[in-house]
């Protein structure tokens, strides 16, 4: 089968810590044999060197004349995923225009069968035109901001309806999303909830890193470390995350927070950290490449998840990160927003607390922390929740269960 694979976003260079799950989704099905052709919009730091994955090509499009004017897509469009940058207003056209014919193109010459288009906005639009002009049937997937923006304002619940009217299946790697793009008087019957899966295999057996790692970081063997990761942005709900550790404090003395990752939030947060006096309890890593996460992983007791709908109503579930923290074993504590019960179960491998509740993640973290023995059965309940779900190879496979419903059309000439 040939498969286009629609994207604004794909790990540029090996580690790069954008949107890595688009890399393993793409592997997963070439390594079910299916022909992938990756479209996505060209960058000055993409390598296409990088790729060596047999079946497994990516084309790149540029939209503007000047390289350096290449700044849309890659987690760079939204300023803390809230608002639109400005040049984003005058990039925007050129990028629609040249992306739609750079899909037909595509389309027409490698004789694609099905068209995946990842992000409802802007590339579940394009695809549509594009589907329907070459009759190639359309999955849209939805990952998280792209049904924000949908609710955004007219032109984009326009195009979001455009997208969701053509698709034969509308996937997310979570039900959150597709219950807000109901609201739009999208069809329920064409959702189908499949997470983005992870390489299972660079998490296992990790622990042996756990105290180089400590050591590096100046971490007492003692500690007990909860981990987060992601960017620093209100709906991610780091701010409930810190308050949490200021009442955890006061319990459990030796528990310190890492936190990865960096965005327009770090200032305020560190303000916070420092107003609630607990700054040593809490060390900022900023970014880390992709590579090296397992490391970090592998250094943490407990992963913390606090994602909230934000002011703008904006929200997050399911994410990746969340996903290789299960896929390492760990116990997690994430709020009923980011965490579905079929990924947490509580007690069994953590907890699922209230949303925007400092207190109930505090208990949370507190009582995994007081677990004793228990929380040996919980790293192996995750690591077993991680292999039966989590895995890219199952997620793909069930994508391709999906595509395999459908004719297989020539892609006309």
């Amino acid at each position: 089968m040939n498969i286009c694979v629609f994207t604004h976003t794909y790990p540029r260079f090996p580690g790069d810590p954008v949107a890595p799950f688009m890399q393993d989704f793409c592997k997963g099905l070439a390594q079910q044999g299916q022909n992938v052709f990756v479209l996505a919009p060209y960058d000055k730091l993409f390598s296409l060197k990088q790729n060596t994955v047999r079946n497994l090509k990516v084309k790149l499009y540029k939209y503007i004349f000047s390289k350096r004017f290449h700044t849309l897509g890659y987690s760079r469009t939204l300023i803390g995923d809230q608002r639109f940058k400005p040049s984003v207003f005058f990039l925007a056209p050129f990028m629609l225009l040249f992306s739609f014919f750079s899909l037909l193109f595509l389309v027409r010459k490698e004789k694609i069968q099905v068209i995946s288009a990842h992000w409802i906005i802007p590339n579940g639009f394009i695809a549509a035109l594009v589907s329907k002009i070459t009759n190639i049937p359309l999955v849209v997937t939805v990952p998280g901001s792209d049904v924000y923006l949908g609710k955004n304002n007219f032109l984009f619940r326009w195009m979001t309806k455009i997208a969701a009217s053509q698709a034969k299946v509308i996937v997310s790697n979570s039900l959150r999303y597709l219950d807000e793009l109901s609201m739009l008087g999208v069809n329920s019957k064409k959702f189908a909830e499949i997470p983005y899966g992870v390489n299972v295999n660079n998490f296992t057996n990790i622990r042996t890193q756990r105290n180089s790692m400590r050591n590096k970081l100046n971490l007492s063997p003692s500690d007990r470390i909860i981990l987060t990761v992601g960017r620093l942005v209100e709906k991610k709900g780091f701010a409930y995350l810190i308050k949490a550790m200021s009442i955890v404090g006061k319990k459990e003395k030796s528990a310190k927070l890492v936190i990865i990752g960096d965005g327009t939030e770090k200032k305020s947060l560190t303000q916070l950290a420092k107003i609630l006096k607990i700054e040593d309890k809490i060390l900022f890593l900023g970014k880390v490449n992709h590579i090296d996460l397992p490391k970090y992983y592998a250094l943490a007791d407990i992963y913390a998840s606090a994602s909230i709908k934000d002011k703008y109503g904006n929200l997050e579930s399911h994410t990746v990160a969340l996903f290789e923290a299960i896929a390492s074993g760990l116990p997690i504590v994430a709020t009923k927003l980011a965490v579905s019960k079929k990924y947490v179960i509580d007690g069994k491998n953590g907890y699922r607390v209230n949303d925007s509740d400092a207190q109930n993640i505090a208990l949370g973290i507190i009582k995994i922390i007081r677990a004793g023995d228990n929380i040996s059965s919980m790293v192996k309940a995750s690591a077993s929740l991680a292999k039966k779900y989590l895995s890219y190879q199952y997620c793909t496979k069930e994508y391709v269960k999906i595509f395999n419903r459908f004719p297989l059309p020539k892609a006309r000439s």
